[in-house]
């Protein structure tokens, strides 16, 4: 596994003009899949797949995010719009996937309340 860790952790960054608009944080290992998103400081704005307000503990910010926020900006100057995918272990990163069809375009929205707020930070 990635960084010699028994669960996943997909650091997925959302750009849009070259800047990162917002970052999905998607679990997998120990625990069931969970995510959730935040803007470009790390503050918390939802969970996704129907696991309410009230899950468990708030991912920490990773102690690399500014360097990881940098990376994915030199990969997103080159788009209008795509996902960078990273992996760490709060020193070191590794970039995992670019894409420009997130969840082969397979993955609705949850709500459109989510769909709506999403879409406003992603591109203001």
């Amino acid at each position: 596994m990635v960084f010699d860790s028994n669960s996943i952790v997909d650091y997925r960054f959302y750009c849009y003009g070259g800047s990162v608009k917002l970052i999905e944080v998607c679990s997998a290992g120990q625990r069931e899949v969970a995510f959730q998103d935040f803007d470009a400081e790390w503050n918390f704005l939802w969970h996704w797949e129907g696991q309410g307000e009230s899950s468990p503990e708030i991912y920490a910010r990773p102690g690399n995010l500014d360097a990881m926020i940098e990376a994915s900006e030199a990969i997103g100057q080159f788009f209008s719009l795509v996902r960078v995918d990273l992996y760490t272990n709060d020193v070191d990163f590794l970039v995992g996937e670019i894409t420009h069809c997130d969840g082969g375009a397979c993955n609705p929205p949850e709500s459109r309340s989510k769909e709506t707020k999403a879409a406003e930070l992603l591109f203001s």
